[in-house]
């Protein structure tokens, strides 16, 4: 004998259901609608930027037209020389609700593997690049990052290509992006009262090629500047992997030789900006190339305390690098079971 077992439900909650339900929704849709700002913003404005200077010199061609752009790149050059690619970080941006949407999407995750010291300057290798980096999207985080570093402030490295490129710049600016060069470490990481941490993704635009689900391979071999800067400013390192980040989208990887692969060697090569080719789970993620609802994890492995050195020799550079590396790998080793579906899988450096 079955027994079924009846629920009263009222006109009222079938109304909280329906309110409940539709907010859902929207939060959803306005969340991907924050995720394809994000992505237009980060890939389009280039060519935005040639768009609006044609508009405003060639079809509206008024004298006020053609001041306001040549104010604006005369602002960009001596902004450039001035600030060597420091740009000042928007707090309104990171608390908004279009960066609560971002997180949202990719349930965001900051974690640490030991307690770290709060309130002091580092480091951060971030590993892998993925397609677009989005674990960084964790630091702004605020909950998680004031657990694990305190009052700090945080900004992270990034090609001279995203902070030279008018327009662009002002968007990675506000996200907290620094030019990666040696003369912006050392302003960046000087001594503070609350701390400065510096993120920096070691594998670069180069990495972006190597993007592949289920395959956690990274470039690190050679990249050893980050460890040099470390030991210059005396600051210590902390790695950190963001799980999910190379099953964000699928990638199809064009073999070496092809014309494909070349095309994409030759635009890293001259430009500095790795272009994948992307394909979507459906249709809708096809056409927009919208990447996947997957959780992403920042976890951080133990500091590795770094003694000043302003004159470091390669002996000096090459002892933190190794060291980095064994710390990078035993941070994977000891995390992946929790948050990859093949926990045999092995972290292939290059």
């Amino acid at each position: 004998m079955i027994n079924f077992v009846c629920f009263k439900i009222g006109v009222y909650d079938v109304e909280q259901i329906i309110i409940v339900i539709m907010f859902s929704m929207i939060r959803k849709w306005l969340e991907y609608v924050a995720v394809l700002t994000h992505l237009s913003l980060l890939t389009s404005l280039p060519f935005a930027t040639i768009i609006i200077l044609y508009i405003l010199l060639y079809r509206i061609g008024s004298i006020w037209a053609i001041i306001a752009t040549i104010c604006y790149l005369l602002f960009l050059y001596f902004d450039i020389s001035r600030s060597e690619g420091i740009g000042i970080a928007s707090k309104y941006l990171r608390k908004s609700r279009y960066m609560k949407l971002l997180i949202s999407y990719f349930s965001v995750k900051m974690k640490s593997v030991v307690d770290i010291p709060k309130n002091k300057n580092y480091i951060i290798g971030v590993h892998p690049h993925g397609v677009i980096a989005n674990g960084l999207l964790g630091y702004s985080k605020m909950d998680d990052f004031e657990k694990i570093f305190g009052d700090s402030v945080f900004k992270f490295a990034t090609s001279s290509y995203n902070v030279r490129v008018p327009l662009q710049r002002e968007y990675f600016f506000s996200l907290g992006a620094i030019n990666a060069s040696e003369e912006s470490f050392k302003r960046y990481l000087r001594p503070s009262k609350n701390g400065r941490i510096l993120i920096v993704v070691v594998g670069g635009a180069a990495e972006v090629l190597k993007c592949t689900p289920n395959e956690h391979r990274i470039i690190l071999k050679r990249r050893k500047g980050f460890c040099r800067m470390a030991l210059v400013t005396g600051t210590s390192l902390i790695p950190a992997y963001v799980f999910g980040e190379n099953e964000l989208w699928d990638t199809v990887q064009p073999k070496e030789g092809t014309f494909l692969r070349t095309v994409q060697e030759l635009i890293l090569k001259y430009v500095g900006v790795g272009v994948p080719i992307l394909k979507g789970s459906s249709w809708w993620h096809y056409l927009l190339v919208m990447p996947k609802r997957r959780p992403l994890t920042v976890v951080h492995g133990e500091p590795i305390v770094v003694n000043k050195n302003t004159n470091p020799n390669k002996i000096d550079v090459d002892e933190l690098h190794k060291k980095y590396i064994d710390g990078l790998k035993t941070l994977f080793n000891s995390e992946k079971h929790k948050y990859l579906s093949n926990p045999d899988v092995e972290l292939i450096v290059e």
